[in-house]
């Protein structure tokens, strides 16, 4: 049998085409599983945000985006329309022509706003919150939504008064009294009745600015200021009708007795009463002849809508049955008294 011989030149040539039918029918599978691969990561390194929206979880390593199902455990690579997103609504390092801080001057002028770089883009701080040029802004630990028309930047005055509370509980009695007696301005300002004593939503509750109106019956500009009035460090008023109440006695004018209160307001229950033991509510009668103490001071009501005097008075020693160590003083209406 004759030897089939071939060439250098025929080798070559049967190895290329073995070559390129290897290409075309095997390595083009072999390039997908690849790819598909490039395009996942199982680590955990980079800049993971879990609290954007409840269906997916973000990571940032390097310049790189990913994303994945909160319940999947590989991340896959963000490219196109998606990447763009996530560049800007997750990490405000996106397009900022579309999104740049040109759309937020109340952000970048805000008195305080700190500058500063967060993962290589420029975000800023105001009462240790975080603002993204994005419009999102963290809150307590999440990310919400912010814009120019929030109170916090078209209602904020500057309290004559520091901002003062040191514990959540003293916080806390602002937040209620807000709550209470200024429910709109706190649902506007979004003030819970409880929180943290020291977040920027209590401080700029502080700093909220009265309406004209309230602001002209107070004589003070600022929800800080009328709590530091009418709560923290109430003062008698300088006014001719004060100087010609001072020093008088009062005396009930119905025989059922008055309502002597801890605080220049009127409710329906008796916690601001003066209470004997048990808290048993009890109207006041005074001593034999009707008195009650002798006038301290004069005061406007801590209540919209009540013009009414309020008259604050040193007791005479409280009958038994009366906490006598902690009612030496209280406060009466007008129209409860009379004055000799």
């Amino acid at each position: 049998m004759d030897k089939f011989i071939i060439n250098e030149g025929e080798k070559n040539r049967i190895l290329n085409l073995h070559e390129s039918a290897t290409k075309r029918q095997y390595l083009p599978e072999q390039a997908d599983e690849i790819k598909q691969e490039e395009g996942k990561d199982k680590s955990t390194s980079g800049d993971v945000r879990t609290n954007h929206d409840r269906t997916y979880d973000y990571k940032k390593d390097g310049d790189k985006y990913f994303y994945k199902l909160k319940n999947a455990t590989d991340w896959t690579t963000a490219s196109g329309k998606g990447l763009e997103a996530i560049k800007t609504k997750v990490y405000g390092t996106g397009n900022t022509s579309k999104s740049g801080w040109s759309k937020y001057p109340c952000v970048v002028n805000f008195k305080g706003a700190k500058k500063t770089d967060f993962n290589g883009s420029t975000i800023y701080v105001i009462n240790g919150e975080r603002f993204f040029s994005n419009g999102r802004r963290s809150k307590d630990g999440k990310m919400v939504n912010y814009s120019c028309k929030d109170s916090m930047f078209t209602g904020l005055g500057k309290s004559k008064v520091s901002f003062p509370f040191t514990d959540k509980v003293a916080g806390d009695k602002f937040r209620e009294w807000m709550n209470k007696y200024y429910p709109k301005a706190s649902k506007i300002i979004n003030l819970d009745k409880s929180g943290p004593f020291n977040n920027s939503y209590i401080k700029n509750a502080w700093n909220t600015s009265l309406s004209e109106d309230y602001a002209k019956k107070f004589g003070v500009l600022t929800f800080g200021d009328l709590y530091d009035q009418q709560v923290l460090n109430p003062k008698a008023e300088a006014k001719d009708s004060e100087v010609k109440t001072t020093n008088k006695l009062a005396y009930i004018k119905d025989k059922g007795g008055v309502n002597v209160r801890t605080q220049t307001k009127v409710n329906n229950g008796s916690w601001n009463n003066i209470l004997p033991p048990k808290n048993v509510y009890r109207m006041y009668k005074g001593d034999a002849n009707g008195k009650i103490g002798e006038v301290v001071s004069s005061h406007k009501s801590m209540e919209y809508g009540d013009k009414k005097t309020w008259y604050k008075i040193k007791l005479i020693p409280m009958p038994k049955g009366y906490n006598q160590n902690v009612q030496k003083y209280g406060y009466v209406r007008e129209d409860g008294v009379t004055l000799k």
